[in-house]
């Protein structure tokens, strides 16, 4: 008779969130994710097993690197940074800034 295999339980809500964020929005691989972040891809599968959870600091880059607004609040707060002030106050929409035509300069004669 086999032995009955323990059954592992839900994945915490943080590990199923960095999982659809990586692959879903940034469609990147765990090594790539992982490098971004300055990790391992082993610690990448870790996070999104629910074995193990991201440092603050890891939380804080994926705020960062989230395109839309409610996933960088999410990885914002779970960083430990306090999103009351930030949902007060205008957020970058990520859109690169529209670069300035060059000025007329003046030539000395």
């Amino acid at each position: 008779m086999t032995p009955a295999r323990k059954k592992r339980p839900p994945r915490p809500e943080w590990a199923v969130r960095i999982e659809r964020f990586r692959k879903n929005e940034l469609r990147i691989t765990g090594t790539a994710f992982g490098k971004a972040l300055g990790v391992s891809a082993m610690a990448v599968s870790r996070w999104e097993n629910g074995d193990n959870e991201p440092a603050g600091d890891c939380y804080a880059k994926m705020g960062n690197m989230a395109p839309a607004v409610n996933t960088r609040l999410y990885f914002w707060q779970r960083a430990g940074i306090d999103i009351e002030i930030l949902s007060s106050t205008t957020l970058p929409s990520g859109r690169p800034s529209a670069r300035r035509s060059p000025g007329k300069r003046s030539s000395k004669t």
